[in-house]
């Protein structure tokens, strides 16, 4: 099976770049792979407010594009700064074009064995109209390329965050499970995502284990959003058969992670 070493992870320094670059750096030291940031600028997406001042060759157009691009470099280099002491050889870059066909030549010319790209959650319309950054770079990619919703995972994140007030008011044993069937939720969704990427890359026969799997995957999520809602009841019975659902995943993911590894 071929070694991810160099992963491209592209950011726009959004709301959700934060939770993107969380995910992508803790996945990057599962693999001992080095990152590589890019963020594209793009200055025809603020050009249409100085069209009209274009036209009569307003130098301030020049003046504001390069500010623009000034201030996205200033932020690459605070974020990968940031990101140095988790992933020493993190690296980043801002380039100036279309955002698609820069992040695949960025990962042509990088070699990268991965990309990990966020898919920013468009629906409806806007997708129509707007399209999918990250699904042509999914179709167009020369290797496999791992998309997250920052916003899905992050009402999920909230969902168990918001727990923490009923933990809180709980006493003993119960507040314990919780906690604890929390972090095991999150080592699981880490584990999976590594073990699909593997899979992905070497096509192997664990292939069958881990669609099986897929399905107490789905089954721990149903679990976790109940024992994240406070308006529901769980019991300390139900946390802790929850959890022993998620122990036998986490078993069958090492079971599959060692045969991958053989």
């Amino acid at each position: 099976m071929k070694e991810t070493n160099v992963i491209i992870v592209p950011v726009d320094f959004s709301e959700s770049t934060e939770i993107l670059v969380e995910y992508a750096v803790k996945m990057a030291g599962k693999l001992s792979a080095a990152i590589h940031f890019v963020h594209v600028f793009n200055f025809s997406h603020f050009s249409d407010y100085y069209a009209g001042d274009v036209m009569l060759g307003a130098p301030y157009y020049l003046e504001c594009e390069e500010e623009l691009l000034s201030n996205a470099k200033k932020k690459m280099g605070n974020l990968v700064k940031k990101n140095r002491k988790e992933c020493p050889e993190c690296t980043g870059q801002v380039i100036s074009g279309d955002p698609v066909d820069e992040i695949l030549e960025c990962a042509r010319d990088k070699d990268a064995d991965l990309i990990i790209i966020s898919t920013h959650g468009l629906k409806g319309l806007e997708k129509i109209l707007l399209g999918s950054v990250a699904g042509r770079v999914v179709k167009r990619a020369h290797c496999p390329v791992l998309t997250m919703n920052p916003f899905k995972d992050l009402n999920f994140q909230m969902g168990l965050d918001e727990s923490k007030t009923g933990l809180e008011k709980s006493k003993g044993v119960a507040m314990e499970l919780k906690e604890d069937f929390k972090k095991l939720v999150e080592k699981l969704r880490m584990e999976r995502d590594e073990l699909n990427l593997k899979i992905h890359l070497g096509s192997m026969d664990a292939q069958k284990e881990f669609e099986e799997a897929e399905k107490k995957w789905s089954h721990v999520k149903t679990k976790a959003a109940d024992i994240a809602n406070d308006g529901k009841t769980t019991s300390e019975e139900f946390i802790t058969k929850s959890k022993i659902v998620g122990e036998e995943l986490k078993d069958t993911y090492k079971r599959i992670s060692k045969r991958l590894s053989e």
